[in-house]
């Protein structure tokens, strides 16, 4: 577009009445140029004096971060940058402000040094408060004072996309108080690291419509002083989440962990996730019983070498007064839970109900493939058997423990014996064509993909009828089975 004194000199040449009527115009079309979308960049060598081209980038990111307006994009050249980023404008539907790394430059946001004593301890490194329609992908955010990426505030329609953190003092990326939070694709590695109340990894709270997928959490390990440190934490009144194609490993607690804390949680769904080498594997609770958890669907998930519990509907401290929140409508279905409970002897399982409050009901166990879990496959503790579903599962291993309010279950409908993995060793937890599990399940509330989005059912037994198989997997024959490997 034109410079304004391009403009002015140009149209010195016409009559006074030609340029009467060329002036609106002109203003038409410079309102519009002032809606397009701008470009900007920062780099090491840049000057926040500069223009934010690509030929004279700015220094900061918090030079762009107070420019941007709706529609714009920066991207971030190589190199690390000792900052907080805190954006000043919002974008508009359709119009995302993007903040982005350049290419595959690796950019890093350090805190380092910006750690004084006594700090309060609450943000990010790049930090948004009340902002809305902005995206944040491809960047790095280390040694963080609190947390790596932080939106609150009521911000809403945020997106943070192939990040990662590591070494933050909590949260490697959180969410609070927000609504349309997308977290996709986010690498984050030893986070929680301080002392203190360090929240979760990747935490979400309080937070209407939402949706964690595809995320790489792990390597919080065992022996970090302080509290918190969950892999996926959605907590408080978060209302419409998914939480979905996550990878989650090595925690010193709980892999994904659902709590209401004393509010309302609902509309929370748990699947096609892998977790495995944490205290507990998937965990559904509401710690305080002021509150109520309602509407959780747990389902196609792999869950293995977990040191207590594969999933557990959990009252987590110790039951009433205080604990145990009323838990309803919560449904645990095709998964695949194997090897988990080792850490004590004797004690820890597969899948795990614990409750004793009166109002938990409608508490959901169907078909699961719980395989060579230590003292039980399913097990009820001290929870109102006449409040639960358990059937239709496929049990392989002990499944006798009984200590009075700890009871193991088989439930009804059930199959026993070895699920045929192809490769339990590897992990790999495909049937088998002789495997048990293949059309022995029931089709209430079953899941209509499985883990790698295979159509649920299918007729894998060669019998002519389509019948829904337990576990994460639906067996694929032959025919079918080669197009979805590659998935996974």
């Amino acid at each position: 577009m034109q410079s304004s004194g391009t403009v002015a000199r140009w149209a010195s040449g016409l009559s006074s009445a030609a340029f009467a009527r060329l002036v609106p115009m002109i203003f038409i079309v410079g309102a519009i140029g002032n809606a397009w979308a701008t470009t900007y960049y920062v780099a090491k060598n840049g000057d926040d004096s500069h223009l934010g081209t690509e030929a004279e980038p700015w220094l900061t990111i918090q030079k762009a971060a107070d420019t941007l307006v709706a529609g714009d994009t920066v991207y971030i050249k190589a190199g690390t940058y000792t900052e907080v980023v805190t954006p000043q404008n919002s974008g508009a539907a359709g119009q995302y402000i993007t903040y982005a790394a350049y290419g595959s430059d690796v950019v890093v946001l350090d805190g380092e040094n910006l750690r004084p004593e006594g700090d309060p301890r609450w943000g990010g490194l790049f930090q948004m408060y009340g902002k809305h329609h902005i995206q944040v992908r491809g960047l790095r955010a280390i040694n963080s004072r609190y947390a790596g990426f932080l939106t609150d505030e009521q911000s809403d329609h945020i997106v943070f996309e192939n990040n990662s953190t590591s070494g933050t003092w909590s949260s490697g990326i959180s969410a609070w108080n927000c609504s349309n939070i997308i977290i996709d694709g986010n690498d984050i590695r030893r986070a929680c690291q301080g002392d203190g109340d360090l929240q979760e990894c990747l935490t979400v709270s309080n937070t209407d419509t939402f949706e964690i997928k595809n995320n790489h959490v792990h390597d919080r390990p065992v022996g970090v002083v302080g509290g918190g440190g969950e892999g996926i934490c959605s907590k408080d009144a978060n209302r419409n989440g998914k939480i979905f194609a996550n990878d989650v490993h090595d925690m010193a607690l709980l892999g994904i962990y659902v709590d209401a804390w004393g509010s309302h949680e609902d509309g929370i769904e748990v699947y096609n996730n892998i977790v495995h080498d944490a205290l507990e594997g998937i965990s559904i609770t509401d710690e305080i019983n002021t509150g109520s958890l309602t509407n959780v669907r747990v389902f196609n998930n792999i869950v293995y070498n977990n040191r207590v519990n594969g999933i557990v509907i959990s009252d987590n401290t110790d039951g009433l007064p205080v604990g145990d929140g009323p838990k309803q409508n919560i449904a645990i279905i095709n998964n695949t839970v194997f090897h988990n409970g080792y850490a004590l002897a004797g004690w820890g399982g597969g899948i795990t109900v614990v409750t004793k409050n009166p109002a938990s009901n409608n508490l959901v166990v169907r078909n699961n493939i719980c395989s060579q879990n230590n003292a039980w496959q399913i097990m009820r503790s001290r929870v109102i058997e006449a409040r639960t579903v358990v059937e239709y599962n496929l049990l392989d291993g002990p499944n006798e423990y009984d200590d009075g309010g700890d009871r193991a279950t088989s439930g009804t409908s059930f199959t026993s014996g070895s699920p045929r993995f192809v490769n339990a060793v590897s992990y790999d937890f495909r049937l088998q064509p002789d495997s048990p599990a293949i059309d022995a399940g029931s089709a209430t509330s079953a899941p209509l993909t499985d883990y790698v989005g295979a159509v649920r059912p299918r007729d894998g037994d060669g019998n002519g009828s389509a019948l829904f198989d337990i576990g994460a997997y639906e067996y694929q024959p032959t025919a079918t089975r080669a197009r979805f490997w590659t998935l996974y």
